[in-house]
C-alpha cells in the first residue's frame, strides 16, 4: 500500500485544482465582455541513475491566464496561475508527491486608472529582496516619471507550500518608488521587511540607479540592514560597447543573507566580495573572442578565475582556469546548437577538466560531463524535447540523467494584458 501521506497530498492537489477551476468558472460566468484563456501545459519525466541508484520523477506543470473582463482604456480583470505537481517513482511506487502553487492571483488593471492590483499567491521583487507571498500588491503610476509599487502578506513556507501562514507571524512587507526623469536615467528607492515565527529576520532599505550615456551604461545598487544598523550590500556594474568591442565590469559586496533567528546566524560568516571583468571582440559577423577574469576576495586568500574562448549564436568553446581559495581547476567546455529543419534542432554540451579541492590532495582528479538533446516544434504550440546528460568525477563514478518533455500552448479568445 502507498503511504498515507500520498493520499493527503492527493487530497491537497485536488482541492487546489478544484478551487482554481471554481474561480475560473465564476469569473467567466460574471463577464459580459471579452473572455480569454491562454497558457501552457507541460509534462516531464526526469530519470536519474547515480552510482546505480535510479529514480524517475514525473512533473506536471500548468501555466494559465484567464481573461474574465476587458473594458475600454486598457481596463481588465484576469486570473493567473502556475502549478507544479511532482513525485518519485521508486520500486514501482509513487512516493513523496507534492503539489506546489507558485502563482494563483487575480489581476485587476486600470480600476481606478493608472493602477494594477494583484491579489493572491505571487512572486514579488525589488532591489533589496524577493519573496513568494500570499497577499496583495498594488502598482500605481503617479505620472510619466514616478511609479509606486507596494506589497504585503504572509510568506509561503517551502516545507508546507499547501498552507497559508499567519500574516502576523510570517509577514512580508515592502515597496518601491521608482522614477525615470528621462530616457537615460532610472532610479529606485526600495524597502522590504520579513518576519518568521513572530521574529524579524530581515529588514532592509536600498537605492538603485541605471544611467545610459550613448555607448556607456552604469548600474549601481546599495542596501542597508535596518535590523543591525549596518551596510548590507553594494553592487557596481558598468559596460561599454563601441563598434566591434564590448567591455564590462562588476564589483559585488554583500553580507550573508541569513535569517537572524536561524542557527546559521551564530556562525562567523565572511562577507562576499567579488570583482569581474570581461572583454569581447567581434572578429567576423557574429563570431567573437571573449576573455574573462574574476577575483574573489577572502580574509587570508584570493580566488582567481580566468577564461578565454570564442562564441557565436550557435556555438561556443573555451578554456577556464581557477586557482587559490576554493581549489584549482583547468578545463575545456563547449556548446553547440544546430537547427536541422524548420521544426527540428539538436544541441550538445561538453566539459572536461582536472581539479583539486584540498591542498592536501595528491594530484588532481578528472571530471567529465556531456549532454546531447533533440528538440521538435510543431509550429502550433506543441513541442517535444529529449536530452541526456552524463557526469563522472572523483565522487560520482556514474551519473546519468535523461529528461523527456512535452508541452502544449493553448489559447482561446482574448489574451490578458501585462498591466503597468
Amino acid at each position: 500500500m502507498l503511504d498515507p501521506q500520498y493520499w493527503e497530498y492527493m487530497r491537497v492537489k485536488r482541492a487546489v485544482v478544484l478551487a482554481i477551476l471554481a474561480i475560473a468558472v465564476m469569473l467567466s460566468a460574471s463577464s459580459s465582455q471579452a473572455i480569454g484563456l491562454s497558457g501552457q501545459l507541460t509534462s516531464d519525466f526526469y530519470i536519474t541513475d547515480e552510482n546505480g541508484l535510479s529514480h524517475i520523477r514525473p512533473y506536471e506543470r500548468l501555466q494559465a491566464n484567464l481573461l474574465a473582463w476587458q473594458g475600454t482604456g486598457g481596463r481588465s480583470l484576469a486570473f493567473h496561475s502556475y502549478l507544479r505537481w511532482t513525485g518519485d517513482w521508486a520500486d514501482r511506487k509513487l512516493v513523496d508527491p507534492e503539489t506546489y502553487v507558485y502563482d494563483a492571483y487575480l489581476k485587476l488593471i486600470g480600476v481606478p486608472k493608472g493602477t494594477a492590483l494583484f491579489l493572491g499567491r505571487q512572486f514579488v521583487y525589488n532591489g533589496v529582496g524577493s519573496a513568494l507571498l500570499d497577499g496583495l500588491r498594488l502598482k500605481y503610476r503617479i505620472d510619466r516619471r514616478f511609479q509606486v509599487d507596494l506589497f504585503g502578506g504572509s510568506g509561503v513556507s517551502q516545507l508546507h507550500p499547501d498552507k497559508v501562514q499567519s500574516p502576523a507571524d510570517f509577514a512580508v512587507l515592502g515597496g518601491r518608488l521608482s522614477s525615470q526623469p528621462n530616457s537615460s536615467i532610472r532610479l529606485g528607492l526600495n524597502w522590504m521587511l520579513r518576519r518568521s515565527e513572530g521574529f524579524t529576520v530581515s529588514h532592509r532599505v536600498g537605492l538603485d540607479g541605471d544611467i545610459t550615456v550613448k555607448h556607456l551604461q552604469l548600474y549601481s545598487r546599495v542596501a542597508y540592514d535596518v535590523a543591525s544598523l549596518s551596510p548590507a550590500a553594494l553592487l557596481l556594474r558598468t559596460s561599454y560597447s563601441l563598434s566591434r568591442w564590448y567591455w564590462s565590469g562588476e564589483f559585488d559586496w554583500r553580507e550573508p543573507s541569513v535569517s537572524s533567528n536561524s542557527i546559521f546566524s551564530l556562525i562567523d560568516a565572511r562577507r562576499y566580495r567579488e570583482a569581474r571583468a570581461e572583454v569581447q571582440r567581434t572578429v567576423w559577423r557574429r563570431l567573437a573572442v571573449v576573455g574573462q577574469l574574476q577575483v574573489g576576495f577572502f580574509t587570508a586568500d584570493r580566488s582567481w578565475r580566468t577564461g578565454i574562448g570564442v562564441r557565436s549564436d550557435n556555438f561556443s568553446v573555451g578554456w577556464r582556469h581557477q586557482t587559490g581559495y576554493g581549489g584549482d581547476h583547468d578545463g575545456l567546455y563547449g556548446f553547440a546548437n544546430l537547427p536541422l529543419t524548420k521544426h527540428w534542432e539538436c544541441f550538445a554540451t561538453a566539459d572536461a577538466g582536472r581539479y583539486r579541492v584540498q591542498e592536501e590532495q595528491d594530484g588532481r582528479s578528472d571530471a567529465y560531463a556531456g549532454g546531447l538533446g533533440l528538440l521538435w516544434r510543431s509550429g502550433h504550440g506543441l513541442a517535444a524535447r529529449v536530452d541526456g546528460q552524463y557526469l563522472r568525477n572523483a565522487v560520482q563514478s556514474r551519473d546519468l540523467r535523461i529528461n523527456l518533455r512535452v508541452s502544449q500552448d493553448f489559447s482561446l479568445g482574448e489574451r490578458a494584458g501585462n498591466g503597468i
